[in-house]
């Protein structure tokens, strides 16, 4: 299995967190403040430069407003839309 952060799934991961924040009314910088962290960490989730940790994923989805476990659903459709 491939550990590049740049694999399909990691851009999968980081649309849904894009398009939840978005859905949520929150820009960069207002996500940012929620969760204590400098904006340019946000961009760099959003693109797929940077990893979350299971820790900060519950935290990010907590400002978002959402559950972990809905995350992890429209993940799973996701990757299964894409097919082996």
């Amino acid at each position: 299995m491939a550990k590049s952060i740049y694999r399909m799934e990691g851009a999968i991961f980081s649309n849904i967190l894009t398009e939840a924040r978005e859905r949520a009314g929150l820009s960069q910088a207002r996500l940012a403040e929620r969760l204590g962290c400098p904006q340019s960490r946000i961009a760099r989730i959003e693109t797929n430069q940077r990893r979350l940790d299971f820790v900060e994923c519950y935290e990010y989805c907590a400002a978002l407003g959402m559950s972990l476990s809905d995350l992890v659903a429209e993940f799973e459709r996701r990757i299964a839309l894409r097919g082996p």
